[in-house]
């Protein structure tokens, strides 16, 4: 494909999935991209692509280099560091990085380069021998050992971005296993921890039961992270988590019923653009084939090119959703578990059931049972200050809450002591 840039196409895009590989050193048996060749950009085709995200009308921009596994070109992507932040400078922008990695290939050499650029990294893991068994190496083997050492390297570093983000990714192979996982990404210093489960994959209703089961053993452990933490900045941030539970502390504030419906910036913000050039709502359409015909065949996944510049009309029916028309086992707005709700990737959809506003059964299923333990976790420690703390509610509300605590235990063992006034 021509990397030829259209100078007169000026955009709004401030995030930038950028492929450097389609490679990969494992063959994880969930992972989107499995199937794809080993192809990979030229420096000069990427640094095009660089170059046509800082025509954006954006002062802050960002990229994230996607794979495979990017590190399998650790040599372009010192290049594209580089370029990136010399042609920022030189437009007057800002410009961010970060990747995904399964940290198999982080050496000390790379742990510097990533601290020196700045790079947030997410580390692709699954947890501890168990869990990584899904994620062997192509060449056959585990790859935990290689993994554990460039996960301790990359959970050392300290950059700009914030600490390394450990994205583990809950599968119906080891759905039994996510406690033991989040205790092995404690145990080794991780401060934050994205535990989504691959809403992509055919779910049984044994698999759900495993699901919900290994959900409530990980809140055993949030549990004791909160009520054993000195500070309650020594809790880690379960990102998944997170929004639910301030939604319950807040009363579970109600959400519009119609209007646009808040997304990730598909379309809109944030573009992909692949190995050969083309323009795409975002990193996973890439490797997602069609699976059904939809009847308007209104997903159009051609979204142009940098000599033709980005088809607007065509990323915006990626972009430009409404919250009325999305639905699931039922409307999403009439579902009783609308309010609480954090699902709905348009990517997800389209792979699944072809439509994008059609959420698959199996991701409300997996959002129900979250929300589910949410709402446990919430009433064990709806009164605790650490917690309040943690969901970033102001020191007196967390205070209130102690005492308000303080005052319903004395009063019950007044009442136990059988004392009268």
């Amino acid at each position: 494909m021509n990397d030829r840039v259209n100078e007169r196409a000026g955009h709004d895009v401030r995030r930038l999935d950028l492929f450097v590989t389609e490679a990969c050193n494992l063959a994880c048996d969930y992972c989107f991209a499995a199937t794809r060749p080993r192809r990979s950009p030229s420096a000069e085709q990427a640094r095009a692509r660089i170059d046509w995200l800082m025509r954006s009308s954006a002062a802050r921009v960002h990229i994230t280099w996607w794979g495979g596994e990017p590190l399998l070109r650790k040599d372009l992507l010192r290049e594209l560091g580089a370029a990136g932040t010399d042609r920022a400078a030189a437009v007057g922008k800002r410009v961010s990085f970060s990747m995904p990695t399964n940290a198999s290939l982080i050496d000390d050499e790379t742990k510097r380069w990533l601290e020196q650029v700045g790079v947030q990294v997410f580390l692709s893991i699954d947890g501890d021998e168990r869990g990584q068994a899904t994620r062997p190496l192509k060449a056959g083997g585990s790859s935990h050992a290689l993994v554990q050492i460039g996960m301790r390297r990359a959970l050392d570093t300290a950059s700009r971005q914030g600490p390394p983000a450990i994205r583990m990714t809950v599968s119906p192979d080891n759905a039994a296993a996510q406690a033991a996982g989040v205790r092995y990404f404690l145990d080794h210093g991780a401060r934050e921890l994205l535990i989504y489960a691959a809403t992509d994959q055919d779910w049984t209703p044994r698999d759900l039961e495993a699901f919900v089961a290994g959900q409530r053993e990980v809140a055993e452990v949030f549990v004791e992270l909160v009520e054993t933490s000195a500070r309650h900045e020594d809790i880690a941030n379960f990102k998944a988590w997170r929004p639910i539970l301030r939604r319950l502390a807040r009363g579970v504030p109600a959400r519009p019923r119609s209007g646009a419906l808040r997304s990730c910036g598909v379309g809109r913000e944030l573009i992909g653009v692949t190995v050969e050039g083309a323009f795409t709502p975002c990193h996973r359409v890439v490797f997602y084939d069609r699976r059904r015909e939809v009847e308007d065949d209104y997903a159009p996944l051609d979204l142009g090119d940098l000599e033709r510049g980005l088809d607007e009309d065509a990323a915006r029916v990626w972009s430009e959703r409404r919250v009325e028309d999305r639905r699931g086992a039922a409307r999403c707005v009439e579902c009783e578990q609308f309010d609480l709700c954090t699902i709905g990737c348009v990517a997800v959809n389209y792979a699944t059931t072809g439509d994008l506003d059609r959420v698959p059964e199996a991701a409300c299923r997996l959002m129900g049972a979250q929300i589910e333990v949410c709402r446990e976790i919430h009433e064990r420690l709806a009164h605790h200050p650490h917690y309040r703390l943690y969901l970033g509610q102001p020191l007196s509300s967390a205070v209130a809450s102690a005492a308000s605590s303080i005052g319903a235990r004395a009063w019950q063992l007044f009442q136990a002591s059988g004392a009268t006034t």
